[in-house]
């Protein structure tokens, strides 16, 4: 019997990925979430180093903000305050850092948040539901998570 983070990882990779690289037309992961909490580095490599100006561009017509520290060891982060995503190429409907590392924490888990129960209880799995592949196989997605050793519950929400 498959453990969760196996299943999860299987279903990104098998199924999830192939779906937005290929079939997905919305883009919703680029085009309406808002993206916050981003290091400097995140924000340049989002911009695109490929046009140094556009981080500049971006902060004049303030879609760009730079938030607190809230440890100094941290730095600054940033928020892009209005979709779409900058990396997101719209002529090409692709977007400019897929597979880079320092790919925001949101893009990477959209549309999955793994919430942690307790081990006791074991972990909820929340699709949102914004995400056309998740829209439109909420009831395959119960299916292939059904039986997953430490899945407690499976969602379908706005998150």
């Amino acid at each position: 019997m498959r453990e969760y983070p196996e299943a999860i990882e299987t279903w990104r990779n098998e199924i999830l990925n192939p779906y937005c690289l290929k079939e997905c037309l919305e883009k919703t992961c680029c085009t309406r979430l808002l993206l916050s909490g981003l290091t400097g580095e995140q924000v340049h490599v989002i911009a695109g180093d490929d046009d140094p100006e556009l981080i500049e561009k971006l902060r004049k017509n303030e879609k760009i903000i730079r938030t607190t520290r809230i440890f100094p060891s941290f730095g600054w982060r940033y928020s892009f305050l209005e979709p779409p995503c900058p990396a997101y190429d719209e002529k090409n409907g692709k977007c400019r850092v897929y597979g880079n590392f320092l790919k925001p924490e949101k893009c990477r888990t959209f549309p999955l948040q793994v919430r942690n129960e307790g081990m006791d209880f074991g972990v909820s799995l929340l699709f949102d539901a914004r995400c056309e592949y998740v829209s439109g196989n909420g009831v395959r997605l119960l299916d292939e998570f059904d039986g997953v050793m430490g899945i407690r519950s499976v969602y379908v929400t706005v998150l």
